[in-house]
């Protein structure tokens, strides 16, 4: 019997029984392919429908499936994937009957395949008690493929990227059906795979084909224009199941590259994303409208990749270029999520793929000038009511109103309210005012600093002088300069500082303050700020310190209390101000003739180094001790390198190999959080060690202040 293709198609597309999906075609023939068709929904039997008002069941975990109901509910869920596929296929043929004769027959021999399997998971599942149809369907793949807008595409999305996936799926489930003891299950899922491999190599081959690529480009372009070929909601995750199948991909054909591609490729599958934007050199930004320095843009593609400390595999990040892809085999191999990595086009803009799609949220670093150019066409995407962006968020007098809160004059009243007046820096608006100052303040150190200014630049330090020894030119020009692009100078005492602190908080949508924590960050002589520690925060201290940090016998005088008192009201006037996301206040233990709190140094209204050691921290397995740390061209010397790379490679060979916990924690090693090969001014560093002192002694080239701030050297002048 010869039957032709077009008639095979229309037998399981249009006829509404199960028998006539899996009639048998004799041999096929593809003399007529006729004029191109659509088919709004495949015909199908009630009891199949893919519209019905009954909802799939949830799909059981491989650890349900010594129950045979979980078992059964499986199989229900494959057979559907297969009619799903045999119909998708058929209506291909149907679409492009001009596709060229070989991939048609080549369609016509997958849907061979399909029937039977479909005939195998009906056969099991009868055994098992279960008709197909005694669940509701999903119509997913349907909705997804029925519209491709070529063959080339389908070859995409089918081909390349769901019988990609099935290989992962189908051997993952051969083995949890083994374990669980249905080895009919398990064989029936071992005989689809090899099938799965063959129809993964005729994807890949036809893909190529029916694009027109020179057989020696194929390999090398293979993923990107697998990516670019594909439409929403196909992307290059969901070519990727459970237990990515290295091997098997291998057998279809598929280059190394490619397949380390895929292994590494996130994207939402169904929760919308919140999209991050790293640009650190904001408060720079607000303070100097006009092109960056060449320093603060290095700096920002240095730091291009930090939010994977954060973001969820859901998320996406926009970059100015992917991280390569060994070091995010490196952040997977240490526990951490990898999100989308969405590439900024050429003209730096957003890619068109991400405008048209809903979105949960927009955090940049930090709401400056640049922030609001890039992202205020993601805008209208925001769907999420708890979203912290929105349309007035980005007008100009919401900007302003922003900008101030970075502004460390704006804090005055709350600084003198907590501190005192004797420990309320001065604003100083003209340089005679200045100059009265550092004359009346000639016998200490004094630290003067921009209204704008983040992780300790942006500040000058003035050491004590005779009282009618006048500033120094440079002093005077920095001052001088300050005050006429940012109006104001904030000048007080440089205090002893011993341990420098961040108090962490999150201002809700509706107010609410949460303070999650306090860290202990190190700064180097200039101030700069150089790491933050991770898990237990007194790590180092000396004994009177830590007893100070927590307060001794009276709780409600411990560090975190008292800064969570400071945090809850500078997060209310936050709100006020119409403010809402993560926020930091600088603090200080310093000393006198003992040991004091200072609860109020600045205000960073957005994320800061200490979110993220909190966030890493998370990552890190319990009870050990780490570092988030800035490694920075000053650190080189003393580690005898001369690139930033060499400096993480020497400091990784100190901690040792990578480790994690059973439950994927990392319990030691070091990793990269941006990529080390490219990075000219600053490397995060995500630093473990199982006790304290392994991570002391291999941090101790560096000289971080463990056991207290080292005096800058010009308190000593």
């Amino acid at each position: 019997m010869t039957m032709e293709l077009r008639a095979f198609a229309e037998e399981i597309l249009l006829v509404p029984s199960l028998s006539a999906k899996l009639t048998d075609g004799g041999r096929l023939t593809d003399k007529a392919p006729g004029e191109p068709k659509r088919v709004d929904e495949p015909a199908r039997p009630a009891h199949l429908s893919l519209r019905s008002e009954r909802k799939p069941p949830s799909f059981p975990s491989a650890n349900q499936l010594h129950d045979p109901e979980a078992r059964a509910r499986a199989l229900h869920t494959f057979a559907n994937h297969e009619l799903l596929a045999l119909e998708l296929l058929a209506l291909m043929l149907l679409r492009f009957p001009d596709a060229p004769k070989g991939y048609r027959m080549s369609l016509a021999a997958t849907m061979l395949d399909e029937q039977r399997h479909l005939r195998l998971y009906l056969q099991r599942m009868k055994e098992l008690g279960v008709e197909f149809g005694d669940y509701g369907l999903s119509a997913f793949f349907w909705d997804a493929l029925a519209e491709v807008p070529s063959a080339a595409s389908f070859a995409a999305a089918m081909g390349m990227t769901l019988e990609q996936a099935n290989l992962d799926f189908s051997r993952h489930f051969s083995r949890a059906f083994e374990a669980s003891g249905d080895h009919r299950s398990a064989a029936i899922l071992r005989q689809i795979y090899q099938d799965e491999i063959g129809h993964l190599r005729q994807g890949r081959r036809w893909f190529d084909r029916l694009n027109e690529v020179p057989l020696k480009e194929a390999d090398e372009t293979l993923y990107a224009r697998w990516a670019q070929a594909l439409h929403p909601p196909m992307t290059p995750a969901r070519g990727r199941g459970i237990e990515f199948d290295d091997e098997g991909r291998r057998k279809a054909g598929l280059p190394a590259n490619f397949i380390e591609e895929v292994a590494l490729a996130r994207h939402s599958r169904g929760r919308p994303p919140v999209v991050y934007w790293m640009n650190p050199a904001c408060e720079l930004r607000m303070a100097h409208p006009g092109p960056l320095p060449q320093a603060a843009l290095t700096l920002e593609r240095d730091l291009q990749s930090l939010p994977v400390s954060w973001a969820k595999a859901d998320d996406v990040v926009l970059v100015r270029s992917k991280p390569p892809l060994d070091l995010q085999r490196r952040w997977v191999g240490a526990g951490l999520e990898l999100p989308q990595w969405e590439v900024l086009t050429d003209d730096q803009q957003i890619a068109a793929s991400l405008l048209d799609r809903l979105i949960a949220d927009i955090r940049p670093w930090a709401w400056d000038s640049e922030a609001r150019q890039l992202l205020a066409p993601l805008i209208d995407n925001v769907g999420h009511p708890q979203s912290q962006a929105n349309d007035t968020l980005i007008e100009p007098v919401a900007m302003q109103r922003r900008l101030e809160l970075h502004r460390k004059d704006k804090w005055q009243r709350l600084t003198e309210q907590f501190c005192g007046p004797e420990h309320t820096p001065h604003v100083c608006t003209a340089i005679e005012e200045l100059q009265h100052y550092v004359a009346n303040h000639s016998h200490t150190p004094l630290i003067a600093k921009a209204p704008l200014g983040s992780a300790g630049r942006g500040a000058l330090r003035i050491p004590r002088r005779q009282m009618s020894e006048p500033l120094t030119q440079p002093e005077q020009r920095w001052l001088t300069r300050t005050l006429q692009r940012q109006g104001s100078v904030v000048i007080g005492p440089w205090l002893p500082r011993v341990v420098d602190l961040s108090v962490l908080l999150k201002v809700g949508v509706d107010g609410q303050v949460d303070v999650r924590g306090v860290s202990r960050f190190f700064t180097d002589a200039r101030g700069q700020y150089s790491a933050t520690v991770l898990g237990p925060a007194t790590v180092g201290l000396e004994s009177k310190v830590r007893a100070f940090w927590h307060g001794g016998s009276d709780r409600q005088q411990s560090v975190l209390a008292r800064l969570s008192t400071v945090a809850q009201q500078v997060g209310e006037e936050l709100y006020e101000a119409g403010f809402c996301g993560l926020a930091g206040v600088d603090a200080l233990i310093w000393r006198d003739e003992t040991l004091r709190l200072l609860p109020l140094l600045e205000v960073n209204p957005r994320r800061t180094m200490g979110h993220v050691a909190l966030d890493l921290q998370r990552n890190m397995a319990a009870g050990h001790s780490g570092l988030l740390l800035m490694l920075g061209r000053p650190a080189l010397r003393a580690l005898g390198v001369s690139s930033l790379n060499e400096g993480y490679q020497v400091l990784t060979e100190r901690v040792g190999p990578l480790q994690t916990n059973s439950a994927g924690k990392l319990s030691k090693g070091v990793v990269a959080l941006a990529d080390p090969t490219q990075a000219q001014l600053s490397l995060p560093l995500w630093v473990v060690c199982q006790r304290a002192p392994a991570l002391i002694e291999a941090m101790r080239p560096l000289n971080l202040p463990w056991s207290g701030a080292h005096p800058s050297p010009f308190e000593q002048l």
